[in-house]
């Protein structure tokens, strides 16, 4: 089994390379690589894999580059602006791409934040009824889409009622990460060397309303949902526990499998209120079921898209190519060799860990 672990000990690159390799890590994720980390990386074995942000500000960044609500507010979140701000996006993914040319042995660059908002976004729930500035605007009317039914949906939402045009809303944000992660793909494929292009997405009962539709991951090498299962603090962006108790406080019970089923998303009822979900967490077996929902999702997908798309083939699905598929579990959880085991029984390739929060 591949193992993967996002973070390092970049003051003792040999030291904690030969632990990791001791306790079975054969790959590693970091924002940047030294010479001596890539060296005691190779010594050992190890997979190195460069991630970036997608949507990540600048320093220097003023009002004009956040994400704006339906009031026309700024929001920040996730320390990101607006995902059709297309110049900052493609900033960081120059920079990126310059990362990955100036360290040769990185097999893979990861993009993180591919995406709009979340339910659990630690800028409050607010940032979820993003982006309306007038780059999206302008990109809904380019999509089809009415701007003015959107942000009166949106608006509906926010006092409580769901409306089926909603429905538009989260296929345009599907439609602009779909673009995004093929811009992305095309780009890493670019690069010398076969480097694989990769993503951290949400699990698939929420990538849909952030953006990140299974058709869309389909345009990547590999994909990585984050499935942190019970992550015990006050605030999780991307932990389970937290996002679907955001989900549940945003929409109402109802309106959460509503918009599911037509989505052609993963719902599974829980009679639990919002608070008790962030404080018992996800089941370890809603875990496996999310997994067995990503690898059946990308098998089909895989399956339909045709080379001339650019993608994957498959007229049998004998040799198709799909996604690597590689779960992120939570280091610290109390349950995680069930929780992994779970994973992998239901279809995944590899299992990655990630130490989240101040977990160390």
């Amino acid at each position: 089994m591949h193992q993967f672990i996002f973070g390092f000990d970049a003051a003792d690159p040999r030291g904690c390379a030969k632990k990791l390799r001791a306790r079975g890590i054969d790959g590693v994720v970091l924002g940047s690589a030294s010479p001596d980390v890539e060296e005691a990386l190779a010594a050992e074995g190890i997979e190195l894999s460069l991630f970036f942000q997608a949507y990540a500000l600048p320093h220097d960044a003023g009002e004009d580059m956040l994400a704006r609500d339906i009031d026309g507010a700024p929001r920040a979140w996730f320390s990101s602006g607006c995902p059709n701000d297309r110049d900052n996006a493609q900033r960081n993914l120059d920079a990126a791409l310059k990362r990955m040319r100036a360290t040769p042995t990185a097999r893979r660059l990861i993009v993180d934040g591919a995406r709009f908002a979340s339910f659990a976004s630690p800028e409050g729930t607010d940032a979820f009824y993003t982006c309306f500035c007038p780059k999206c605007i302008s990109a809904m009317r380019g999509y089809g889409r009415n701007p003015d039914r959107l942000i009166a949906a949106a608006r509906a939402l926010k006092q409580g009622g769901y409306r089926h045009e909603l429905d538009d809303l989260w296929t345009f944000r599907q439609e602009i990460v779909e673009d995004y992660f093929q811009e992305f793909a095309e780009a890493v494929h670019g690069l010398p060397g076969h480097i694989e292009a990769g993503a951290f997405v949400f699990a698939p009962s929420l990538s849909g309303f952030v953006g990140q539709s299974m058709d869309a991951q389909c345009a990547l090498d590999w994909v990585s949902p984050m499935l942190y299962r019970a992550w015990p603090e006050a605030e999780g962006p991307a932990c389970l526990n937290h996002e679907l108790a955001g989900a549940f406080g945003i929409f109402g019970r109802e309106g959460l499998e509503t918009a599911c089923a037509i989505e052609d998303m993963l719902f599974e009822p829980d009679a639990r209120t919002p608070d008790e979900i962030r404080a018992q967490g996800y089941p370890p077996e809603r875990i496996g079921r999310e997994v067995a929902w990503a690898r059946q999702y990308l098998e089909d997908i895989g399956d339909l898209l045709t080379v001339s798309e650019g993608l994957f083939e498959s007229d049998d699905g004998d040799d198709a190519r799909i996604p690597t598929l590689a779960p992120i579990l939570q280091l610290k959880d109390p349950l995680r060799d069930h929780v992994a085991k779970l994973a992998l029984e239901n279809g995944a390739d590899q299992i990655g860990w990630f130490a989240y929060g101040h977990d160390d």
